[in-house]
Formats: C-alpha cells, sequence, structure tokens
C-alpha cells in the first residue's frame, strides 16, 4: 500500500472550525533569535499553499515525484480535495476577505480547546500568549479567490 493510500485526517470542520488549518508551533528561544527565518519560513509556506489552491494537479505532480510508489492520481484527488475545503472555507465569514493564513481569535481557541479535550484536559496554559497573526500579516499573501 502507498503512504497517501493510508493517509487519514481530521478535518477541522469536524470539530466545529469553519477555517483552513495553519499552525505553526515555534519554540520562543528559536522565535527570539531567528524571527528573519521565521518571517520567510511563513511567506513560503503561505506560498506554496497559495499556488497550491491555483493548481492544485501541479502541486500534486510535483508532491508526487518525492515520493517513491505513490498513486499519483490518489494525491491529485486529495490536493483537490483539499483545494476546495480551503476555498469553501475562505469564502466564509469571519475569515473572508483576510490574508490567507489568518486566523480569528474565537477559532484559535476552539481549536486549542479540541488538542485539550483530545490530551485528556492534561494541559492548560495561557495559549493566548502563543496567538499571532504577526507573520502573516507580514506575509501579505491574498487568497486566489
Amino acid at each position: 500500500m502507498a503512504f497517501a493510500d493510508a493517509m487519514t485526517g481530521i478535518l477541522y470542520s469536524d470539530v466545529g472550525i469553519t477555517a483552513p488549518g495553519y499552525v505553526l508551533w515555534i519554540r520562543s528561544d528559536f522565535l527570539n533569535a531567528h524571527k528573519d527565518i521565521v518571517a520567510k519560513f511563513v511567506t513560503a509556506l503561505l506560498m506554496g499553499i497559495r499556488d497550491t489552491l491555483i493548481n492544485p494537479n501541479e502541486a500534486a505532480v510535483a508532491f508526487a515525484r518525492h515520493i517513491a510508489g505513490v498513486n499519483l492520481n490518489i494525491v491529485k484527488a486529495a490536493v483537490n480535495d483539499y483545494a476546495n475545503l480551503v476555498k469553501n472555507a475562505l469564502m466564509k465569514a469571519p475569515i473572508q476577505n483576510k490574508l490567507l493564513g489568518y486566523i480569528v481569535p474565537e477559532y484559535w481557541m476552539n481549536a486549542w480547546s479540541y488538542v485539550v479535550n483530545y490530551l485528556g484536559g492534561k494541559y492548560v496554559s495561557n495559549i493566548n500568549a502563543y496567538y499571532t497573526n504577526d507573520f502573516v500579516t507580514a506575509a501579505n499573501i491574498v487568497p486566489p479567490y
């Protein structure tokens, strides 16, 4: 069985979050020492997402080139499904007309609640101390829709 044949995912919409999921966790010591690298990484990541949304088949071919034995048709189907899900999410409030990657605080808290629930309630933290759209705003990548 090829890797892509066995992939399983949880849609954010399955847990009440109507937004594409872009979460990047970075240690604060690394972030403080390398904000320029993080900014470049976030920009490149969002550009890749934008380009995938513009041409999902081309993105699937590029992805499949790097995994031996992967079924290109399955990868194309998965990437096209992803592009459609993101497009549908980007067309809805409250992220409609926002930059690609932007997340509103309410969705951030919903996502965090889901993670805490999944982990059995073990982790309590001021998660708002870690939430930021600063790098998304600086990247300034506009969705293609």
